[in-house]
């Protein structure tokens, strides 16, 4: 039975949130906590809830070191603990998209019931929690149907897959999802750590 100081723990700390909370179904260690290794945490040591200065950072991980696992028990945790969010988790295409949607649905299935915010709206695409907040799972190719839509926070997974033309069209197209206070965390196979706090900085990611 997890005491108020821990659930308190897991709501302030993300890293905490996922190595204690966030069970997932890995493929060969099968049903478990993941124990975040060195380069998910340091992605976690600049992306934080309280860290402003850089609103845009793009991280290269190594294959098969943990990057799904990392945006999901996110976006779960930025749901979860914060109303009326809407969260933006872009992957390269649909197969990728729907896994990383299971992923989180699986962690959050497998939650104590304290935890477990209820869904008022779940579907292939989009999970709306009871406070409001809203997770939506888009491919890159389906960018300019978010026109018109606003996010707090925007995952992106795998950029390196991305199609350059759906990367420019996505930013020149559907650059109003950007409010002021948006946070990107951009995750892909390539060894390398920027921050910034320029949208114009993230032209260049292409």
């Amino acid at each position: 039975m997890s005491n108020f100081k821990d659930l308190l723990k897991a709501s302030q700390e993300p890293q905490y949130f996922i190595e204690n909370y966030f069970i997932i179904h890995h493929p060969i260690d099968g049903i478990r906590l993941p124990k975040l290794n060195q380069e998910q945490q340091r992605v976690l040591s600049v992306y934080q809830p309280s860290y402003l200065d850089s609103k845009f950072v793009s991280y290269g991980m190594n294959r098969q070191s943990g990057k799904s696992t990392l945006i999901a028990g996110l976006a779960l945790h930025t749901a979860l603990f914060n109303v009326n969010q809407g969260i933006l988790v872009l992957s390269p295409n649909p197969r990728m998209s729907e896994s990383l949607r299971n992923v989180l649905h699986y962690g959050w299935e497998h939650l104590p019931e304290i935890l477990k915010l209820k869904m008022v709206r779940d579907n292939k695409s989009l999970i709306e929690f009871a406070n409001g907040s809203v997770i939506r799972f888009v491919d890159i190719g389906r960018g300019t149907f978010l026109r018109g839509s606003s996010f707090n926070t925007i995952f992106i997974q795998d950029r390196e897959l991305f199609k350059k033309e759906d990367w420019i069209e996505f930013m020149y197209s559907v650059v109003s999802i950007f409010c002021s206070t948006t946070k990107v965390l951009d995750l892909y196979s390539t060894p390398e750590l920027i921050a910034t706090n320029s949208l114009k900085d993230m032209e260049t990611w292409s």
